[in-house]
């Protein structure tokens, strides 16, 4: 992709997922049903919101390939007649549905891009604050408009570290891992939205987000705004933290110690 094309795709996703915070912000939810098991639910304006998201960006990008939480892979070709990756859009309308459904002022818009296996776009927006979070890969961070900035701190003390269920279940060493941190003086906070968690790093108003599973629907983009506001990435496994540089380092031997995620693998950011 040009830079041209980064820079329209930076300003697509910001929009869309502006508009569709305000239509969740005007809305209650409306059939509200489960998925794939009681706790897994959906509401109508899930899907419906998605498919405008979807609509939209295939109008601006027609070679682009979408991917959404409630509409599937159905969108565009895995890769190009040259053979090249497809740009692919990765959408989650409501993250925290099960909150929205509850009438909880807690959840998020997630929309982000991915090509040749990067995230090069990301917006994340808040509808109960009007916020909304974006980054470029490269280009730093934003909310609002204005540049944001993880936190400067050393350790845990004092300090907010979010994490999130995986659906309704704790990962593997999550128990062991409140423990740890509360006898270091830090307090866990799970929100309900893993987009949302992500860009509170990256805002400074946490020193990390601990995630047992990862995956690009819910958290490419929020991802790539913590990374571009300065935090620390590390795949762990299947999971992922992102951290303020100096809270990192204090974390990942917690998480090996709470047996809480597979061995640390490489550090992607910071």
């Amino acid at each position: 992709m040009t830079p041209e094309d980064l820079k329209r795709a930076h300003a697509l996703a910001v929009g869309l997922a502006g508009d569709a915070a305000g239509w969740i912000s005007a809305s209650k939810p409306t059939r509200v049903h489960a998925k794939s098991a009681p706790s897994d639910l959906v509401t109508d304006q899930d899907p419906a919101i998605e498919r405008e998201l979807r609509d939209r960006i295939l109008n601006a990008f027609p070679d682009h390939r979408v991917v959404g939480e409630e509409l599937g892979t159905g969108d565009g070709p895995l890769v190009t007649q040259a053979g090249q990756d497809v740009p692919t859009w990765y959408l989650d309308p409501i993250d925290g549905t099960s909150n929205f459904a509850s009438g909880l002022p807690l959840c998020a818009v997630s929309i982000a891009l991915v090509h040749q296996g990067r995230t090069c776009v990301g917006a994340v927006a808040d509808p109960w604050r009007a916020e909304v979070f974006s980054a470029s890969s490269g280009a730093g961070a934003l909310m609002n408009g204005k540049p944001l900035r993880a936190r400067e701190v050393s350790g845990l003390a004092g300090e907010l570290v979010l994490t999130e269920w995986v659906g309704n279940q704790p990962w593997p060493g999550m128990i062991p891992f409140f423990q740890a941190v509360a006898e270091r003086n830090g307090v866990v906070r799970i929100l309900g939205s893993t987009a949302l968690s992500l860009v509170q790093t990256a805002a400074g108003r946490s020193c990390a987000t601990v995630l047992g599973v990862c995956d690009p629907i819910d958290d490419a983009a929020g991802v790539l705004i913590a990374q571009e506001a300065g935090a620390t990435i590390v795949n762990a496994g299947s999971g992922i933290l992102a951290a303020a540089p100096g809270v990192a380092s204090a974390l990942m031997p917690i998480l090996r110690d709470a047996g809480a995620l597979d061995t640390m693998s490489r550090v992607v950011g910071g």
